[in-house]
């Protein structure tokens, strides 16, 4: 029943989403595709996600609240180093916790969020040309 709830909150989130994304004005000689893109695909992608989850009938499973609580101290953590340490030690650092918390061993857990943050960051510096902040402590390595 938890998740027929969690469904119809998603909904709603997706159709704020939907109707933000829309109003978004393009600018004159932009991308063809424009800022509105992103928002419209992301919907598509979770509307039919979210519509199976509400419909498909499963069995509970008991899910321990420490391990919610963990996670979301690492999600929270991960906002206060952000700006701090910026983007690539800051969700090297949160991915590496979380793996954790899967039992995944220290190696593992660490090449995954290295992987992952690196290519995350090569992805949106790259080919998407958005600038992720390095943080303020370089500030004061480099001068």
């Amino acid at each position: 029943m938890k998740d027929r709830y969690l469904s119809a909150l998603l909904l709603i989130l997706i159709g704020l989403l939907g109707v933000v994304g829309y109003r978004i004005d393009p600018p004159p000689f932009s991308d063809p595709l424009g800022p509105r893109f992103l928002p419209l695909l992301v919907i598509t992608i979770l509307l039919p996600l979210t519509l199976w989850e509400s419909i498909k009938v499963k069995k509970p499973k008991p899910v321990e609240s420490v391990h919610v609580l963990r996670l979301l101290s690492i999600c929270f953590l991960y906002l206060l180093t952000w700006p701090v340490l910026g983007y690539l030690a800051a969700t090297t650092l949160s991915l590496y916790l979380a793996a954790r918390q899967f039992h995944c061993s220290w190696m593992q857990a660490l090449m995954v969020a290295l992987i992952v943050s690196v290519l995350s960051y090569g992805i949106f510096h790259f080919l998407l040309d958005i600038s992720l902040p390095l943080g303020n402590i370089y500030l004061f390595a480099g001068g």
